[in-house]
């Protein structure tokens, strides 16, 4: 007997599907859902009828993070299986993919080493990622990536930092701290843990 496999621990833009897809997962009802993630009852069926046009602000998409991290694995397969019979990987999976995809682009490793936060939007925008996408996943508001796509420069250390992980581009690409995903891919020996 195989066992499923683990339901990813991000989702790196929830959109109303993959909302639905959890409630549905977790067998709740709207109203059940609702009060387990701390909104109203409109919102939740507000974000399920937009299905992948609706994207949850940032600090709901935290909480449907939360929610995620704490499903058993019962549920955990339940939702992967839901998330991948959408379109082959899902809405949210089709970010991360077209991520990964720009991540092999020249242009993009250069904005991201001159830690360019508006070409990277602008080149994730040019390959399908709408402006309200890169907020969710970044965890700014649509009005803020405006903003930098209009020219305000980003200079704040955790703004970057947010980026990276929102993206998840390796800190190093962006000459931010060695995180471990950085230090395995240029060959470092893991940290020790201070004592």
């Amino acid at each position: 007997m195989t066992r499923p496999h683990a339901a990813p621990t991000v989702v790196p833009v929830w959109t109303g599907a993959e909302v639905r897809f959890l409630r549905l997962a977790k067998r709740m009802s709207v109203q059940d859902f609702a009060e387990y993630v701390g909104v109203s009852k409109r919102m939740v069926s507000r974000w399920e009828a937009g299905g992948a046009d609706a994207v949850p602000r940032p600090f709901n998409q935290q909480s449907l993070d939360i929610c995620l991290q704490r499903c058993g694995p019962d549920e955990r397969a339940r939702f992967l299986a839901q998330v991948q019979a959408l379109t082959g990987i899902g809405a949210a999976g089709r970010c991360l993919g077209i991520v990964q995809r720009c991540l092999q682009r020249q242009d993009m490793r250069e904005a991201l080493a001159a830690r360019d936060i508006a070409a990277v939007f602008r080149i994730l925008n040019a390959h399908g990622i709408s402006q309200r996408e890169v907020a969710a996943m970044t965890g700014q508001s649509q009005s803020e990536v405006s903003e930098i796509l209009g020219g305000r420069k980003v200079v704040a250390y955790d703004v970057h930092a947010r980026v990276a992980e929102g993206l998840g581009v390796p800190r190093g690409h962006m000459g931010l701290d060695y995180d471990e995903d950085t230090r395995a891919l240029v060959g470092l020996a893991p940290r020790r843990p201070r004592s």
